[in-house]
């Protein structure tokens, strides 16, 4: 116990002469750090909350056809059809009056206008309801179906607004995998190449130790323990740096944060980010310094 103690003892103060030894670097690699997770957490709380506008605006998702004169004679059977489809929660076939009934009690004011009318504007629809969890594209194959049934003159629904959030939800996607990924090498690059200027900087230390019989574990932990440092302190920084951006954007954004606001809503952020951020930001900070380590080091004489 008191030479586990003992090690751990030296590491840490290794550790720490190893961050003294180049800071500037250190402090270097720690910002490039800070800057990836910061990015990365940004565009994840972006891709989650399109997540769940899109099966918000799925959720109870309806398509409304409207038909003409003459009425098909089959209007309730067709109703019925609909309803039996496995997708579809619902088919309800909306008379006019029906029709005028439900308009105003969305429109109450409006009702001494409809009153002045000759004849009730409404005509009868049948309203489709979805099942929450129905894919897009069954929607819009639905929609195209029931567009081209007889009698049918318009179809109305927010296809077109699913579509473009879906659109946009699968941009974010792309271009969270490819900055987030491009981010990571440079992390991952800048750490190895931190992780090897310190080792060469005490490469005469290291020569020593290897003479005295210390093994190769002794001599690497250390500098394997600092790139995993820089990746967990970095991810720890950019977590708490993109929850403060959070906060403070409502203030400086103003009018603008109102219309972002559904995009980084930071209650939607799932709980677990913070512990897969930190272990996340160590993984590479540690895989990064064992991929130096293993290059460098082991190449260095043990005598």
């Amino acid at each position: 116990m008191k030479r586990i103690t003992s090690y751990l003892h030296y590491l840490a103060q290794d550790v720490w002469a190893n961050f003294k030894v180049q800071r500037a670097v250190n402090l270097l690699s720690l910002f490039i750090v800070i800057f990836t997770f910061f990015v990365i957490d940004i565009f994840f709380l972006t891709k989650v909350n399109l997540d769940k506008l899109t099966a918000k605006t799925l959720t109870g998702f309806q398509v409304e056809a409207y038909f003409g004169s003459p009425l098909p004679k089959d209007l309730p059977e067709r109703s019925l059809a609909w309803g039996r489809k496995k997708e579809v929660e619902k088919a309800e076939l909306i008379l006019p009056e029906r029709a005028r009934v439900l308009f105003l009690e969305a429109f109450p004011d409006l009702k001494s206008t409809l009153d002045e009318l000759p004849e009730n504007p409404f005509p009868p629809s049948i309203r489709v309801t979805f099942r929450s969890g129905t894919s897009l594209e069954l929607i819009r194959r639905d929609s195209e179906e029931l567009s081209k049934q007889e009698g049918v003159e318009k179809v109305r629904s927010n296809l077109s607004l699913l579509e473009k959030i879906s659109g946009v939800r699968r941009l974010v996607t792309l271009v969270s995998l490819f900055l987030g990924g491009i981010l990571l090498f440079t992390s991952f690059f800048t750490i190895v190449n931190i992780v090897k200027i310190v080792a060469y900087s005490r490469k005469e230390e290291v020569a020593i130790l290897k003479m005295v019989g210390a093994s190769n574990l002794y001599i690497e932990l250390p500098l394997v323990m600092n790139g995993v440092l820089l990746g967990f302190v970095g991810a720890m920084a950019a977590y708490g740096l993109f929850r403060l951006t959070l906060m403070l954007a409502p203030l400086y954004l103003g009018e603008i944060s109102r219309y972002l606001s559904p995009l980084f809503e930071s209650h939607s952020l799932p709980r677990g980010i913070f512990w897969t951020t930190l272990p996340a930001g160590a993984l590479v900070g540690g895989l990064s310094s064992l991929t130096s380590v293993w290059k460098f080091l082991r190449r260095e004489p043990s005598n």
